[in-house]
């Protein structure tokens, strides 16, 4: 019986560590992909606030002669600076663009038909899009994967009305 105990024991040599170098990559990569997850999930809320913040902006806190004159060069700077402000991970302005469309009212909306020769603001009564993109970079292989590639895109609007 004692021979057999010994000898069981020596087969089992070694045995944790090669469960422990198999496992170890696994964990690593779940642990990865976990944070990558939960940083996507924080851009993600923080570029819908952006969008609002600047929607808000446009509608309350400027005149209607400075909307007149504002480009999507304006609305991006605008955007950069708000980010730089107020967010954690959005300060990699690189990636972050910022775009603005305008439509005449509810009907040319939902037609996806927008206005050509306005500002970037428009004007009052009506509807404008604010949309932002920013490309998170990745950590986790497996997202890289799902993602297909080594950024994930995340896009937030905020659609309001101007006032008259």
């Amino acid at each position: 019986m004692r021979q057999i105990l010994v000898k069981s024991i020596k087969e089992q040599t070694g045995s944790a560590a090669l469960e422990f170098a198999l496992i170890i990559p696994v964990f690593f990569i779940l642990i990865f992909g976990v944070l990558d997850v939960i940083k996507l999930l924080l851009v993600e809320e923080q570029l819908d606030k952006l969008a609002r913040d600047l929607a808000f902006h446009y509608k309350h806190g400027v005149s209607s002669d400075y909307k007149a004159s504002l480009k999507q060069t304006d609305v991006l700077a605008k955007a950069k600076d708000f980010a730089s402000s107020r967010s954690l991970y959005l300060t990699s302005h690189s990636t972050l663009t910022a775009s603005s469309e305008i439509y005449a009212d509810l009907s040319a909306y939902a037609s996806g038909l927008p206005e050509t020769s306005v500002s970037a603001a428009g004007s009052s009564g009506q509807i404008v899009a604010y949309r932002l993109e920013f490309f998170l970079p990745l950590t986790s292989p497996v997202l890289m994967l799902v993602f297909d590639g080594r950024t994930a895109q995340v896009t937030a609007f905020s659609i309001s009305k101007n006032g008259r």
